[in-house]
This record gives structure tokens, sequence and C-alpha cells, in this order.
């Protein structure tokens, strides 16, 4: 979504230096807004932005010396729901100071722009770059300072500033969750610890018929195309040979995959850690880990339903593991009060005449793997009595959005997902015949194969936008440690 909203600051400063006597130079500073001289402040507003001078609207220095200086105070306030991209500008310039004397400097809060005793331009332009995420208000100071050199400065004798301060989106509205506002105050939330620890890049650029490997796309990543998530939320997600993802919770570490929509957080499972007092210890990628090998996902293959994962052979051992480990007969409700009932996705969209279900056409032939279920029906929940446990697997197009690759030559054994190992994943692929699910194949590839073959499974759990960090960076050897006191 790309707008563009002006915000005229509405701080005009004229500076005149004159001389009143021969070795001293005088600078004359004025800045003005239109309306009411006596009002506290000045507010101008757009539907996505509120900008507060929470002063008077003039400000004024009158025969300043070198080395004196003017400062004014405003705030920005994003009232919307996407994180917005702007910059600070000056238009309408008229700057005569040469030597570079006349200097700005700009402090903010909230992650705004900053500048320290930066030259002012002698050409209309941007000053600063900065953005602001819903619900965040970020204070700033301008402070407009005739630098003094400590020699003689008779060079400036004549000059003139002047010029009108605005504030502009530069066209690029990132989206972030709805959820996020809620960071404020829980930085120490599962998701907004994610979130706040990774420089989070776009994923416009990136080509999914490419392994994380080949192209050497590595950390954190948001959805650009928000059409391909649920209701046109952004997704952050893991991509490639990360190792600040490693995550422990229920007495097991997990790897997390991506926020999910509703604001959880979607893990895959990663073996037992080592313990040493409060110090833990997870597998690293290329490890086997899995709660069960040599597991069929269905015993039948002759028709398409046997790619149903509601009524499969995996779901037993998935959901088995569950009760017996993470539920444990309804006693360890710290650790199951924190799990999300989000939908798994089953894609059975029909297969098409060339035999192929929805997900191999996304991420075999079209390379293009998306977050949103083709249909509800698809998305299986406890609460819609799909399943008797908030687990499952994950699917083939969150394995994409890692670094996986369907029909490529190339192996991927460096990217987070990867184990060693064949394990399956939720989403059907094909049918002629006989019925095929996506695996994980022992090299890092995605693959399909039939759903009587026996492979490993690695379940998937989500975690409630209330989950809290208690300790630890993310790393394999320091891993996030979910508090469930």
């Amino acid at each position: 979504m790309n707008k563009r909203k002006t915000l005229i600051i509405g701080l005009s400063f004229a500076i005149f230096v004159v001389f009143a006597m021969v070795g001293l130079t005088y600078a004359f500073f004025t800045a003005s807004v239109g309306g009411n001289d006596r009002a506290s402040s000045t507010i101008v507003e757009t539907a996505e932005l509120k900008l507060v001078f929470s002063d008077t609207q003039k400000i004024e220095m009158n025969e300043a010396l070198p080395g004196q200086s003017v400062t004014k105070t405003f705030t920005v306030e994003n009232r919307g729901d996407v994180e917005i991209e702007y910059t600070i500008d000056i238009e309408n310039l008229t700057n005569t100071f040469v030597n570079n004397e006349l200097v700005y400097s700009l402090t903010s809060t909230n992650g705004g722009a900053t500048a320290n005793r930066k030259a002012l331009p002698t050409s209309a332009g941007t000053l600063e770059t900065a953005s602001i995420a819903p619900g965040i208000t970020q204070t700033y100071t301008i402070e407009i300072l005739f630098k003094e050199t400590g020699s003689n400065q008779n060079t400036n004798q004549s000059a003139i500033f002047g010029g009108v301060l605005q504030i502009n989106s530069n066209g690029e509205y990132r989206y972030v969750p709805k959820w996020y506002n809620t960071c404020n105050g829980n930085e120490n939330n599962l998701n907004c610890r994610v979130i706040a620890t990774n420089t989070a890049q776009s994923d416009a650029g990136i080509s999914f018929g490419s392994t994380s490997e080949s192209d050497g796309t590595v950390g954190l990543y948001y959805t650009s195309d928000t059409s391909k998530t649920e209701n046109g939320e952004l997704v952050y997600y893991y991509r490639g040979a990360v190792e600040n993802n490693y995550l422990v919770f229920g007495n097991y570490c997990w790897r997390i995959v991506r926020t999910v929509e509703d604001g959880s957080v979607r893990l895959r499972y990663g073996g037992s850690p080592t313990q040493n007092g409060e110090t833990y210890t997870c597998p690293q990628t290329g490890t086997a880990v899995n709660i069960a090998s040599s597991q069929a996902y269905n015993t039948s293959t002759n028709n398409k339903s046997y790619v149903n994962y509601k009524t499969s052979a995996i779901r037993t051992v998935v959901e088995n593991w569950y009760r017996d480990n993470i539920w444990k007969n309804g006693q360890n409700t710290a650790v199951t009060n924190l799990i999300a009932d989000t939908p798994y996705c089953n894609d059975m969209s029909e297969p098409t005449p060339n035999y192929l279900f929805g997900a191999y056409d996304r991420l075999g032939t079209n390379k293009t793997p998306q977050y949103k279920c083709p249909s509800s029906t698809y998305g299986y929940t406890v609460a819609k009595g799909d399943l008797t446990y908030p687990v499952g697997l994950l699917t083939a197009d969150e394995v994409a959005y890692a670094g996986g690759v369907v029909g490529s030559s190339n192996p991927n054994s460096s990217y987070y997902l990867y184990t060693g190992e064949n394990y399956w994943t939720m989403s059907p692929s094909t049918f002629e015949a006989l019925a095929g699910v996506f695996i994980v194949y022992s090299d890092g590839r995605l693959r399909y194969d039939l759903v009587g073959r026996t492979y490993a499974a690695a379940p998937a759990v989500s975690l409630k936008p209330e989950a809290t960090v208690k300790r630890g960076t993310g790393a394999y050897n320091d891993p996030y440690v979910i508090n469930t006191d």
C-alpha cells in the first residue's frame, strides 16, 4: 500500500547576519507558523499521523553571536495500524551560509531520527529519514546552531537562511501486525522479543525458486505481499542459516519458525536439551530431532483422501506424543495454557488435471509460498473438532519460506529446518492413483513421497501472544526460556 502524506511543520527560519561593529557577528533567528501566536501548541493531523508542537508557535533569537542556538520541540504520533516510513525535509530553502557554519542537531525518543551537528544543506531536500510503528509517539528536539569556529567568520557577513521544515511519507508504508501495538510495556513477550532483537528485512526481493543457501538469505524477514497471509496481516519469519531462534518450552527444545497472524508464534520441535543448572543447550541445525522415526503418514495410499491429516496415522503419532509429554493427563497446565489453538493447514484443494494439489502448484510450479490457507475447511483446530490437541506439523509453505525448495538440484543443508533426515509436512502434493505428501528430505530439499512410506515426525505448536521470555538470547547454548512459573 503506497500513500503520500505531507505534514507541514510550519517552522520557518530566517537568519540575518549583520555587523554592529567591526569584528562582531550577529545572527537573528525567527520562526513562525500561521495561527494564534498565544496558542500553547500547534497541531497538524492526517489520517495516520499527528504532529504537535508542544510549545508556542514562534521561535526566535535576536542578535545572536556565533555559538548560540535556537531549539524547537515537536512530537509525531502514529495513529494508524501500519508502520510509516517518513522523511524530515526542508523546503522553500534559502541558505547562503558558507563553510558549513550553520548546523543542525536532532534528538528523538522511541526510535526516531537523530543527527549531531550536521551542516544544513544549501538546497531543498531531506534532512533525516525515520519510521514510526503504530501506536507510537516520537518526541523530537531540533537545534539550529550558528557554529563558532574560533577564527574570523566574516565570510558569512551577509548570509541568509530561510526555509520550511516538513515531514513527508516516502511512499513506503510497511505494515506491522495489529497485535504489535501491545508490545509497548510488554517487550518480554516472545513475539515482541523476536521483532525487537532482529533487524527484519522485507522479502520483496526473494526468489523462492532459490534455496536460502544459494541466494544467501539469512535472518528475520517479513512478508511483503500480505495477500498471501490470513486477514492481510504481516508475518515475520526466520529464513536460512539462522542461529538465534532456539527456544526451550515444556522441557523441550524448539526452533521459532514464524509469527502467526493472530500474534502467536509457531515452533517446530527441536529435541531434548542438556541442562546444567539453569543453563540449557539445544541440538544444533543438522542434528536429527524427531519424536518418532519410520512412521507412515497413512497406511493406505490408493485414494486422494489419504492425504487428509485429520484422519491420518501420523496425526495419531503426533497427538499421542503431545498427550504423554506436554498435556500429561491435564496436569501440565502451566505449559498447556500457553499453547494457542491456531489452525494447521492441510491444503486439500482439489488436484488439478495434472494431479497436483494446491501446495505443489504454489511451490513446485509457481514458486510462490503463502501462509494463507486456501480454505478455512482445511485449517484444522481443536475448537472446530478437527484435532484432539493443539499440535500439528509444519506446512510445505512454511518450509519454503524458511529456505527449502521443491525441485531444486541443490541441497540446502544449512537452513535451520535441515535435520539430516526425512520428515513429514502436512501438505498434500500429488494424487495419480496413489496419494503423496511433501517431506523435508534428508538433504534439506522439499520433496514429495507416497503417504505409505515411513519417515520421521517433528511436531509444531504455537505459543500464545502472552507467552513471555524468562531469559536467554536465542542461541543454541543460550536459548530463549519461556516463563511457565
